[in-house]
């Protein structure tokens, strides 16, 4: 039940108000001097308050305005009892807080019915305050937990950038207007860099899968700055290797700055190896550029970001150049014709045609990030390499051969160099014709002898392989000519496709075959070739015809020739099988 407090200095009106007020079960107190209120307010509490207007000392209205500037009592409501009804009066009261007002003599129903009212009122006005209290702290707990889920979606979204590039995102998400669908894609100029670690499975061999896992991370965190500072972002890290994209009008200066400053990286990453007695570690980078499509592939379920194109497969095969002539950084004649001029030290290095494209493309050194005396070694050899190059391209390849052991005598590991020199002896002991109207000092890509035979006599190639064997000799290469010519099929744009074969005289009985494919019977020839190739070598650099002399260089040079698993173990078995006393 409500407790009031009655406020009046007439005895008579506090005994008439507490009678009337505790027929309706309120308890109420009272004072009949206001000097007495607030000491009374520190020991009680009242939820209403019934006040005279005209007391001596301090008035009503004095006494209304100090409890509703009180913090404590600002809240509970006052009725103000009152003589006088003028507006003056009245509008005074309503202006400092009180809810109502009760004239005397004071009337039964309008002192229970004004009471009831301004009680119903707080307990409405309580009840508010209460909810809205409770609201706000929910409110509060809710923007809490929304505050926290925001943090957790911002540094979600952060991770999600380290897996998809933003660049990327924000790319695809310009060419849609609702969500990050699959198939969507663009053809936009890029440079593109691929960069992967010199003899890689050497350095981890003697790793566990943890320490090598430790190795990339803390190789490639040391060197991403080189790319993120100038301007590109990491496509994808590819195992070992780092494939990167560059755009923008300037997209050729900056991969090829972020390639020198990578090497510059590499080379501080190294002194700490060196510090820990551990092998440096060596990157080959190929750089291209040109349009690629840029976009989403695969599935509703699986989707990712990526580049595609011909530019994206020639800077992997640069890459991969870098090993045959002994450079860090190889770029094509699309990012050479797109640089500032004179901004970096660049060198040309030859004209290759690579696996899997038909036009050749002319390929270039950056070597800014080289030691400084290797750096000068390579600029003071330059006008004999140029004038090197220049006779070859013109088949005066006695006086070419002059210019790159000039090279050679400044500089005697320069891989182009050396390059240029075991073609220009082979073309001086094995002339060309002087009417063949295909030779255009191109180099081409390729994998295997037989395919440099086949090569050699079908266009105008000379060739490159992944290991330093000599070729073989122009009666040999007749002989194996006239005996594939006599095998041919078909001849396509596709390659060679073989289906039978004579035998040959020297060795055992074997099928020559041309691989074209990925079938068991197609690597079974492949072996067989490549076996025949090997021993015919052998027999004209030995002057033998020793068959287990002819096997056991055979096996050699498969080891070296042969990079697929399958084709080589096929090839060991079968050595194993008809020559048992070769440790295979």
């Amino acid at each position: 039940m409500a407790k009031l407090l009655i406020i009046d200095d007439d005895p008579q009106v506090v005994q008439q108000v507490r009678a009337l007020l505790s027929t309706q079960g309120y308890v109420s107190g009272f004072i009949t001097k206001p000097e007495f209120l607030f000491p009374k307010l520190k020991v009680e509490t009242f939820d209403l308050f019934l006040m005279d207007v005209n007391m001596p000392g301090t008035d009503g209205i004095m006494l209304l305005k100090q409890l509703k500037a009180h913090p404590d009592y600002s809240k509970v409501p006052v009725i103000m009892l009152t003589g006088e009804t003028s507006d003056q009066l009245l509008a005074k009261c309503f202006e400092l807080g009180a809810v109502d007002f009760i004239t005397k003599p004071i009337s039964e129903l309008i002192l229970k019915a004004r009471v009831k009212t301004a009680l119903t009122a707080k307990d409405a006005k309580d009840a508010l305050e209460k909810r809205v209290e409770e609201r706000t702290l929910e409110l509060r707990d809710a923007n809490e937990h929304l505050n926290d889920s925001y943090s957790k979606l911002e540094q979600l979204n952060q991770d999600f950038k380290r897996f998809v590039p933003e660049q990327f995102l924000q790319k695809i998400l310009s060419w849609q207007s609702d969500s990050f669908q699959v198939g969507v894609g663009k053809e936009e100029p890029l440079s593109i860099l691929f960069a992967d670690i010199r003899s890689y499975t050497t350095h981890v061999e003697k790793m566990s899968p943890q320490e090598n896992f430790d190795f990339l991370n803390q190789l490639f965190t040391h060197l991403e700055p080189a790319i993120r500072n100038n301007h590109g972002f990491i496509d994808k890290f590819i195992g070992d290797a780092i494939m990167a994209l560059f755009d923008g009008k300037q997209s050729a200066d900056h991969v090829v700055q972020a390639a020198i400053d990578i090497q510059t990286l590499l080379n501080s990453y190294n002194k700490g190896r060196r510090q820990q007695e551990l092998p440096a570690i060596h990157l080959g980078i190929g750089i291209d550029t040109g349009p690629v499509m840029v976009g989403t592939l695969g599935t509703p379920s699986r989707v990712t970001s990526t580049v595609i194109g011909d530019h994206v497969n020639l800077s992997s095969r640069l890459e991969g150049l870098t090993k045959r002539f002994q450079v860090d950084i190889l770029i094509s004649h699309h990012t050479y014709a797109a640089l500032t001029p004179d901004q970096y030290d660049i060198r040309e290095v030859d004209v290759v045609k690579v696996r899997g494209r038909s036009e050749p493309v002319v390929i270039y050194e950056v070597f800014d990030s080289d030691p400084q005396e290797l750096k000068q070694k390579k600029q003071d050899i330059q006008p004999s390499l140029s004038r090197g190059i220049q006779f070859y391209n013109e088949r005066n390849f006695k006086g070419a051969l002059d210019q790159f052991i000039q090279c050679l005598q400044i500089l005697p590991e320069d891989g182009v160099s050396l390059s240029y020199i075991k073609r220009c002896q082979y073309f001086q002991k094995y002339p060309l014709p002087a009417n063949n109207p295909y030779w255009d000092n191109v180099i081409k890509e390729i994998e295997g002898l037989m395919d440099y035979i086949l090569s050699r006599r079908s266009n105008r190639y000379m060739f490159v392989t992944t290991s330093d064997v000599s070729p073989i000799s122009v009666e040999q290469e007749d002989n194996l000519w006239q005996h594939l010519t006599g095998t041919v099929q078909d001849i396509s744009a596709t390659g060679l496709k073989l289906e039978s074969s004579n035998e040959l005289p020297i060795g055992q009985m074997v099928k020559l075959a041309i691989k074209v494919g990925d079938t068991p019977i197609q690597k079974y020839l492949q072996v067989n070739t490549l076996d025949t190739v090997c021993q015919i070598r052998w027999a004209r650099e030995h002057k033998t015809s020793d068959q287990q002399k002819l096997w056991e260089y055979g096996l050699e040079i498969m080891k070296v020739e042969i990079e697929d698993e399958y084709v080589l173990q096929y090839a060991l078995e079968k050595i194993g099988r008809q020559n048992p006393n070769i440790m295979v």
